[in-house]
């Protein structure tokens, strides 16, 4: 039976880890812009060595990357590792990551959408609850949404034994009541570790599922492969968050058939319109930590504490 922990809280003055394990930022001026805005609100920023390098698709070599990680884990000053961007790359690192290491040295660890296979893998093998939110060269390098924002904060740094998780404008695609691990992310990076030593459980958990620039085809493939793996039958309840800048394609299906063909089968409570994923005003997720999902009161809930 996995045990779970929880990191330190984020204080004020801390150090925070700037990392890219995946792809590079396009732009160097969002880095310097993700950096002033931490620095203004009286954080320390210790930046890796990845962060503004390049080798195509990749934020540097890997083991630049790995070393990254390491080096965050390893520093007690730290107190958040946060990712600069997802894109690709995050999964090539996870077999030379010391599991055992990061399990002695629990920390804050910010990002989502490729960064979904770093946050898996670390519940997975080390049981470290981490934080599907924004990043320092994405949300943080724009203005950022105000609401986004507080909760940023809020869930970070203020210990908190339950919280509301939703935003009210939820819509509910199959009724009930379930409670569960809060368990997912980008939907094609999770189906890229199936099979692996780097997913964990999803038995009784409460999965939830967000992607960019998929073709409705594609979607049903993958949530196939979820099916044919046992993933969906194993599981409590489903959060939908967004599925953005989907390709037109001719002929095609509408998504949402599509997802009901997969989900309702299930009987099982289900949260669609969540506001999650490539959008700017997007919640903060705390992947494996334990939630209640309610279609006849709040929506959502967080039931634990987060922090220590």
């Amino acid at each position: 039976m996995t045990e779970y922990t929880i990191p330190p809280r984020l204080r004020s003055g801390d150090l925070i880890g700037l990392i890219s394990p995946s792809s590079p930022v396009k732009d160097d001026a969002r880095i310097m812009r993700g950096l002033s805005y931490f620095m203004e609100k009286g954080y320390y920023v210790r930046v890796g060595w990845s962060v503004g390098a390049k080798d195509g698709y990749l934020a540097g070599p890997d083991y630049w990357r790995v070393r990254d990680i390491h080096d965050m884990f390893e520093d007690p000053r730290v107190g958040a590792i946060i990712a600069t961007r997802g894109g690709y790359g995050s999964a090539r690192l996870l077999d030379q990551l010391d599991f055992d290491m990061i399990a002695r040295n629990p920390k804050i660890v910010i990002g989502f959408s490729d960064i979904t296979a770093l946050s898996l893998a670390l519940l997975a093998r080390t049981g470290l609850i981490t934080f599907a939110g924004p990043m320092l060269a994405a949300e943080f390098a724009d203005d950022l949404d105000a609401a986004t924002e507080k909760m940023f904060w809020e869930i970070l740094t203020h210990r908190r034994p339950a919280r509301i998780l939703a935003s009210g404008n939820e819509t509910i695609m199959h009724p009930g009541r379930a409670e569960g691990r809060l368990i997912g992310g980008n939907l094609a990076v999770l189906c890229s570790l199936i099979g692996s030593a780097y997913l964990p459980d999803f038995k009784g958990s409460i999965l939830f599922l967000e992607d960019v620039g998929e073709n409705v085809y594609k979607i049903d493939r993958m949530l196939l492969q979820l099916k044919y793996a046992g993933i969906l039958g194993s599981v409590a309840g489903v959060v939908l968050g967004r599925f953005t800048a989907i390709p037109e394609d001719t002929p095609n299906r509408d998504l949402d058939e599509v997802l009901r063909e997969y989900l309702l089968p299930l009987n099982v409570p289900i949260l669609a319109d969540y506001p999650f994923g490539h959008i700017p005003n997007k919640l903060v997720l705390p992947i494996g930590a334990q939630v209640r999902i309610d279609s006849t009161g709040v929506p959502l809930t967080l039931l634990q504490s987060v922090i220590e």
